[in-house]
């Protein structure tokens, strides 16, 4: 059995997506734990029985919606760190989640290699 040092959570509805970074992730990070949950309320009950170090999460996720998520695992996790995703972040967005303690977020298409660096500089892996 493999001992991971550290964990990712990836929050995302859109399965081969999901599947698509993480197997990505797991390339790059084959010593990090990499998880899938495809809502915001499926990924807070996952974190409250499990340790991540990171959440990567959609912004457009189906329920709570992606700020809302953010919102309410900074109150609840406050020591986790988020990436978010977005097809498009409006300015307001933006600043809501800088003023709010984002760790970063990126606008789709992304190279891999960008989140990748995010996610070294996040973990201090």
């Amino acid at each position: 059995m493999v001992k991971y040092s550290h964990a990712i959570l990836i929050v995302n509805d859109e399965t081969a997506y999901a599947d698509f970074l993480k197997r990505d992730l797991k390339v790059k990070f084959p010593a990090i734990d990499v998880n899938i949950t495809d809502s915001g309320e499926s990924a807070i009950k996952i974190i409250s029985d499990n340790s991540f170090d990171l959440i990567i999460a959609e912004m457009a996720l189906p329920g709570m919606g992606g700020i809302n998520f953010f919102l309410e695992i900074k109150e609840l996790f406050p020591d986790v760190r988020m990436i978010m995703l977005s097809n498009h972040l409006s300015f307001k967005e933006k600043r809501l989640l800088e003023k709010e303690g984002v760790f970063g977020y990126l606008e789709k298409p992304f190279l891999i290699e960008s989140l990748a660096e995010m996610i070294v500089e996040a973990m201090e892996v």
